[in-house]
């Protein structure tokens, strides 16, 4: 594996940080980067899959939150749902891109198995 690879596969978690913290649009980012390696490199594929899958599980997680918030018996519910998601969202990205720099795969707790079709791996 290159350092090219190793940079973009940091990069993968890392640009869709930024953007989310700023606009929220952090999956787009992510998705480009999957189509653009896709055929290139399998591991910064994996990468942005995985980054894609993060910004799925948190999504999910905020929306969950919302709707628990709103049913006003799950306030507490809620709140929880909403802090796994932000610190989630912080941490598991730079987790991710670290283990990305140093030329490791990082598979996302819980749902990253499930972009193993994506990647062929």
């Amino acid at each position: 594996m290159t350092a090219e690879e190793r940079n973009w596969g940091a990069l993968a978690h890392a640009i869709p940080l930024g953007l989310n913290l700023i606009t929220g649009l952090g999956w787009v980012a992510s998705l480009i980067i999957y189509f653009a390696y896709k055929d290139k490199s399998r591991f910064v594929a994996h990468h942005a899959a995985q980054s894609l899958a993060m910004a799925a599980l948190f999504f999910l997680l905020a929306i969950g939150g919302t709707i628990a918030f709103i049913s006003l018996i799950g306030i507490p519910l809620a709140i929880v749902m909403w802090i796994v998601a932000a610190m989630g969202g912080l941490i598991l990205p730079i987790v991710a891109a670290i283990k990305a720099s140093n030329g490791e795969e990082y598979v996302v707790p819980v749902i990253g198995q499930a972009t193993k079709s994506l990647t062929n791996t």
